[in-house]
């Protein structure tokens, strides 16, 4: 739940090691990677794959399409783990910077409820579960979305800076 948590305090900033064009870098590599098992899951429609398909295919394709069907299904199966492999190592990546840039900013990398600042000065006690988009901003900062959990299984994606070792969420509605 988004509260008012002023009187508790905020841990101020401390240096670590983190880079803000690795962590983009990270965050971009697994935005195409998730792109990219969307687009090999429709190409490996798991329609057509059982053995009377097969069967049909090998009595209409005659001598030698036994070999062709067993090579594509062996690479359907490499391309899946080759991508399911990526996709865990790009969001290691991502989860790894995130923590680095936690710690940047004086906040423990656990999976423990925080205390971070708003735009509007107030702070929220949230949850960091994991990182939607991070873009480099003009000034060195970063800015993008984070997936917030705000109570015990109730989250929310919330708009983020991080500017000179100070990591800022934007709580507030959007008012037009």
């Amino acid at each position: 739940m988004i509260t008012d948590a002023d009187a508790v305090p905020v841990a101020l900033p401390a240096t670590a090691d983190f880079d803000p064009g690795k962590m983009v870098a990270a965050v971009a590599r697994n935005e195409r990677n998730l792109h990219a098992s969307i687009l090999l899951s429709l190409l490996l429609d798991e329609s057509g794959t059982d053995d009377v398909t097969h069967a049909k295919l090998r009595n209409a394709m005659g001598d030698g399409s036994g070999e062709l069907i067993s090579s594509y299904l062996g690479a359907r199966r490499a391309l899946k783990a080759r991508m399911a492999q990526c996709l865990h190592d790009s969001a290691s990546e991502a989860r790894n910077q995130v923590k680095a840039m936690l710690a940047a900013a004086g906040l423990p990398a656990t999976t423990d409820f925080q205390v971070v600042r708003t735009t509007g000065g107030r702070t929220v006690r949230v949850r960091v579960d994991a990182i939607r988009s991070a873009r480099r901003q003009a000034d060195g900062g970063v800015w993008g979305y984070l997936h917030l959990e705000t109570s015990a299984g109730c989250f929310e994606d919330m708009e983020f800076t991080f500017r000179d070792g100070v990591l800022v969420v934007r709580s507030e509605p959007d008012i037009y």
